[in-house]
């Protein structure tokens, strides 16, 4: 009978070796494709929400009206109550949380998935102030877009100018007459706000080529040019939608258009 021999001590060591330097050239490619694959939705995930969203709405024409540059946002739990969508597609990936099918039409639907909190910027939805709630009729229901969005609130900025004309002197005091009956947070729109919207992080010192067709108009906003004390910011039409400033007495041709902040909950209810 033969005697097995086992390895050597030497051998352990050449083997352990090989295995960590094996270890050294997969291990980094690993971890790379973990990460490149973290927060990421699946394409066939992708595609069955779409393929939801494209029934919803094709069914639902009547609330969407076909408007070249009107955004909608359809929240993932709208589709799941509506039965377009499975519930366990939702629960089976974390990546969905907080997510919404952004539809925009330009001569035809164009779909894609982001976070609510980008998704619902430039929505539209009516609401009336003085219930504090969404509405379909009434004297005090509005039209208004989603401006800005924090962790707990959303500022919806009104679609049309509540006071045609007036001065930035007397702005806070006409719009505070004309909203006494809103139960809601009221005040004109921050020329931050209104940057945002492009992307820009600080105004002035951001170079953008006009603003999103949802925030057309002449208005003011609540604050004082930083170039010159006399004059505060508006948003203009005047050869493209952009921000300007004049001096805060003018009066004539200047809207005052009011923005609401309401708890972020009440865009789904």
């Amino acid at each position: 009978m033969k005697n097995k021999k086992g390895f050597t001590l030497v051998e352990l060591i050449a083997v352990i070796i090989i295995l960590a330097a094996l270890a050294l050239v997969t291990f980094p490619a690993l971890l790379n494709q973990i990460n490149n694959t973290k927060g990421k939705i699946s394409d066939a995930t992708k595609e069955l929400i779409i393929s939801a969203a494209k029934s919803y709405m094709n069914e639902n024409l009547n609330l969407y009206p076909r408007q070249d540059g009107v955004k909608y946002c359809l929240n993932l739990d709208l589709l799941v109550s509506e039965d377009y969508l499975s519930e366990s597609i939702i629960s089976s990936d974390n990546n969905l949380d907080d997510k919404g099918v952004s539809i925009t039409y330009n001569e035809t639907y164009s779909y894609d998935i982001q976070d609510l909190s980008e998704c619902m910027i430039g929505y539209e939805l009516k609401y009336d102030p003085v219930s504090n709630s969404k509405c379909e009729l009434g004297d005090t229901c509005y039209s208004w877009y989603v401006l800005d969005l924090t962790s707990s609130s959303a500022v919806l900025i009104m679609s049309d100018n509540l006071i045609a004309n007036g001065s930035w002197n007397n702005a806070p005091s006409a719009l505070s007459t004309d909203t006494s009956t809103w139960t809601v947070a009221v005040s004109l729109p921050t020329v931050y706000q209104i940057a945002k919207t492009v992307g820009c992080s600080v105004y002035p010192g951001c170079t953008y080529d006009k603003l999103p067709i949802w925030l057309n108009g002449k208005y003011w906003t609540s604050d004082t040019s930083s170039s010159n004390e006399n004059n505060a910011y508006i948003v203009t039409n005047a050869s493209k939608r952009r921000i300007s400033s004049i001096g805060k007495t003018t009066s004539t041709g200047i809207g005052i258009r009011p923005v609401i902040t309401i708890t972020k909950s009440n865009l789904y209810d």
